[in-house]
C-alpha cells in the first residue's frame, strides 16, 4: 500500500532547520578573543614561594599564569598570547595555540614533549596537557570560562602538587578590556 505524504511549507522549512542544527550548535561556542587584563583581587593563587595567596604576586612562585593576556580565535584554534613580568622586572611574552576538536596535538620541544588535548563542552573550553620531562609527566588540566556578559575570562587550572603533595588549584581571573 502506498501512502501520499504531504509537507506543508512550514513543515518543511522546520525540517531544513533541523539539518542545520549541529553546524549552528557548533557556533554556539564562546569567542575568547580579545585583550585580556590580569585582575590580582578576584583570582585565587595558591600559597606557593613568591606570592601571597589570593591576589598575590603577578606570577612570582605561580608556574604558568598572572600576565596579560591577548587571545585569538578562529575556527577551533585558540591562539593565546600572555606577557608576564619576570622576577628581574623583564617583560616576557608565552605563546600557545590551542586547537579544539578532542583530538591529541603533540608539540616536541629540546626540554620536554607536550600532549594537548582540549575541546568545547557546554560553552566552556577544557584543555588537558601532559608534560613529559624525561621519565616523568606532570598532567594539568584547565577549563576556560566567560562570565559577565563576556566581559570576564575565568581560568581555572589544576596541576599535581610538589612531591605528590595533592592537587593545587589556581583561578586566574581576566577583564576585558
Amino acid at each position: 500500500m502506498n501512502r501520499i505524504v504531504k509537507i506543508s511549507a512550514a513543515g518543511l522549512a522546520a525540517l531544513a532547520m533541523l539539518a542545520v542544527v549541529p553546524a549552528t550548535m557548533q557556533a554556539q561556542n564562546p569567542d575568547l578573543s580579545g585583550t585580556w587584563s590580569f585582575n590580582a583581587d578576584k583570582s585565587e593563587l595558591p600559597q606557593t614561594a613568591g606570592t601571597s595567596g589570593r591576589g598575590g604576586g603577578r606570577g612570582g612562585g605561580l608556574m604558568g599564569g598572572g600576565g596579560d593576556m591577548v587571545i585569538a580565535s578562529e575556527g577551533n584554534t585558540v591562539t593565546i598570547t600572555t606577557t608576564m613580568t619576570g622576577r628581574d622586572g623583564t617583560s616576557r611574552q608565552r605563546v600557545q595555540t590551542i586547537i579544539a576538536d578532542g583530538e591529541e596535538h603533540v608539540e616536541e620541544t629540546q626540554r620536554r614533549s607536550t600532549t594537548t588535548v582540549a575541546e568545547w563542552k557546554d560553552g566552556v573550553l577544557h584543555v588537558t596537557q601532559t608534560m613529559g620531562f624525561g621519565d616523568r609527566t606532570m598532567t594539568t588540566t584547565s577549563t576556560y570560562t566567560l562570565t559577565g556578559n563576556g566581559q570576564v575570562l575565568e581560568v581555572v587550572t589544576e596541576r599535581p602538587g610538589f612531591q605528590g603533595g595533592g592537587t593545587i588549584t589556581t583561578k586566574l581571573v581576566y577583564d576585558k578590556k
